[in-house]
């Protein structure tokens, strides 16, 4: 079983190099999603590769295709509906700061054993939701400022408030449900075990489940941009 997980999470970071490789030689047409699709990789996978090779590229640079799926996303009358499609990509783009924010608070907790009120659990997991919530409306901030540019820096980031607020605390909270359940089965695993990132990504997954209807909600209230 380490071996597989091992090979898993290999091919995982295989994933995310691949990725990465291709935004950089072909860059999105929005420039914060060359960091979201290989960050996507982390938790799905190579399932990832699909997804961006059939959502991703159609957003690049350039790309008039990629121009008319925009339009399409946010509905040719110009109304607040968004297909499945839409609300994937714009899932994603959420997922992208939650889940760098997740992984770079689980390693500096678990690497330094930190923690608060004399619980590690409490530690890392408001360390996770801070940096996840930083993390997850700086990536919505540099998503609203190329779509409007005219628009102050105090004006985007309320509106990246607005728009990516409870969609980051939906993803923290199926994520934690999921965090909580392994640590009742496997309370014993630590960052230094391939089945705790195992682990890691399944909670990911299960926060991008219950930020999914968050994003669509939004999208269709006219508080958030279709990605």
């Amino acid at each position: 079983m380490i071996i597989l997980a091992d090979l898993w999470l290999s091919l995982c970071v295989l994933t995310v190099i691949l990725i990465a490789a291709d935004c950089r030689s072909h860059p999105q047409r929005m420039g914060v999603m060359n960091m979201t699709w290989p960050l996507t990789g982390l938790y799905f996978g190579p399932i990832a590769g699909w997804l961006y090779r059939t959502l991703g590229r159609s957003q690049r640079t350039g790309d008039h295709a990629g121009a008319h799926h925009h339009q399409h996303m946010l509905g040719s009358s110009g109304s607040h509906d968004v297909s499945i499609r839409a609300t994937l990509v714009s899932t994603t783009h959420c997922g992208g700061g939650c889940v760098l924010g997740d992984l770079i608070g689980e390693t500096l907790a678990g690497a330094f054993s930190l923690t608060l009120f004399g619980s590690k659990l409490a530690a890392g997991w408001i360390l996770d939701f801070v940096l996840a919530f930083l993390l997850g409306i700086a990536f919505q901030y540099w998503s609203i400022r190329p779509m409007q540019p005219d628009m102050t820096s105090k004006d985007a980031f309320l509106a990246a408030l607005k728009a990516d607020t409870l969609s980051i605390t939906a993803f923290e909270i199926g994520m934690f449900a999921v965090m909580g359940l392994r640590l009742a089965i496997a309370p014993n695993l630590t960052i230094w075990d391939a089945g705790f990132w195992i682990w890691m990504q399944v909670a990911m997954l299960a926060g991008f489940a219950t930020s999914f209807p968050a994003n669509r909600w939004l999208v269709r209230a006219g508080l958030k941009h279709a990605m």
